[in-house]
């Protein structure tokens, strides 16, 4: 047999291609399981913030599914006692439905009989530091937040409650426009406040109240 050295060159030219082929698609296929790798991370990590956002609100009363349900930022009343279900006689006119839950809130719906032999109050929301939530019920709330309430003003001080305006007296919980006025209106007609205690004489503010927001007021 005749041997070509044009042969041999074409020979080694196409072992040559083919190398460089093998090699190009192994880089090829180690970018795409490591763009994979990427994708997943990043998946992962959305998962992680997902769940960031994500929380516990407790449900009691007259409900049919009582317990822990998970809310996000965005959840609203409605959306979590619907989960629950409502048994008939459940009472809602004491409930913002289209409020949005919080972080370490418990959510107690009454029954119509319930709260008939209640002390109402015009405010929502309760505010305690303890897993006590008797006075809140006795007072009539239906939303309880067990968690401190930070008050967010431009110094975070004390309230001063002979001093302070309608704006900063808003700011305080259980407080809302009504009982602000009402505070301005018996230091006007009675004189300044000897001790914080003295609050609890206006109108509207009473022990639950006084205690959500003793913490935060000063004279």
């Amino acid at each position: 047999m005749h041997f070509s050295w044009q042969r041999f060159h074409q020979f080694i030219i196409s072992l040559g291609l083919i190398i460089i082929l093998l090699i190009e698609s192994l880089g090829f296929f180690k970018v795409k399981e490591n763009s994979q790798e990427e994708s997943e991370l990043i998946v992962n990590n959305n998962d992680n913030i997902d769940n960031a956002k994500t929380f516990k609100v407790a449900i009691k009363g007259a409900v049919t599914n009582p317990g822990l349900y998970e809310a996000e930022n965005e959840t609203v009343i409605n959306d979590l006692l619907t989960e629950a279900v409502l048994n008939n006689d459940a009472y809602l006119d004491n409930i913002n439905l289209s409020k949005k839950v919080s972080p370490e809130m418990t959510i107690y719906v009454f029954t119509k009989n319930e709260f008939s032999n209640l002390n109402n109050n015009d405010m929502d929301i309760c505010y305690i530091n303890s897993f006590d939530m008797s006075k809140c019920l006795k007072a009539g709330y239906s939303l309880i937040v067990t968690d401190k309430f930070k008050i967010e003003n431009e110094n975070n001080s004390l309230i001063n409650i002979n001093k302070a305006t309608i704006n900063e007296l808003v700011t305080l919980p259980g407080i809302g426009e009504a009982k602000a006025k009402a505070i301005i209106s018996y230091r006007e007609n009675y004189g300044l406040f000897k001790s914080i205690e003295d609050l609890k004489k206006v109108k509207g503010i009473g022990d639950t109240i006084f205690d959500n927001i003793k913490n935060y007021i000063a004279i």
